[in-house]
């Protein structure tokens, strides 16, 4: 997707790092551990909807 600069910190603490280092997640990272624990889905069902081609996983 790319890169995307964003404005630093508008306040400049002393005891604070300047140069915050954050990362979004990758597209997907999060599928698994949602259908799992929020909806309850096992795992043959999620490797189902990975089979299927349903799911992005953040791995891949």
């Amino acid at each position: 997707m790319g890169e995307l600069e964003i404005p630093g910190m508008p306040l400049r603490f002393s005891e604070f790092p300047e140069l915050l280092e954050l990362e979004a997640p990758l597209l997907g990272e999060h599928n698994e551990e949602i259908l799992s624990g929020l909806l309850q889905y096992d795992t043959a069902r999620i490797e189902a909807l990975a089979a299927d081609g349903v799911l992005v996983r953040g791995d891949s």
